[in-house]
């Protein structure tokens, strides 16, 4: 792997700013990844790292997972409630007609 200490759009450095992460590009699988002491945190693709993936690394660090996970949830109940009103309005068009 190769650490990315600078590039064109300061992404690395804004990547470290965010908290302990650093960017490598991992040659063997031809991806981007953000690495911090704990290991792997963040794989991006082979294109190199925007903003959106900043936006998604400071989204996911460990401070703020109560929320996100709660926003998951809420989330999935919404989904969850959505299939079942689809599933209702299926079955009454299908015995009622349309």
């Amino acid at each position: 792997m190769r650490k990315i200490k600078k590039d064109l759009f300061d992404i690395a450095k804004r990547i470290r700013e965010v908290g302990d992460y650093t960017l490598f590009f991992n040659e063997q699988k031809s991806r981007y990844e953000i690495h911090s002491r704990y290991g792997l945190e963040l794989t991006l693709s082979d294109t190199p790292p925007t903003g959106e993936d900043i936006f998604k690394l400071r989204r996911t660090r460990r401070e703020n997972i109560e929320k996100l996970l709660n926003e998951l949830e809420k989330e999935n109940l919404n989904a969850e409630r959505q299939r079942a009103e689809n599933v209702v309005r299926k079955a009454q068009e299908a015995y009622f007609g349309s």
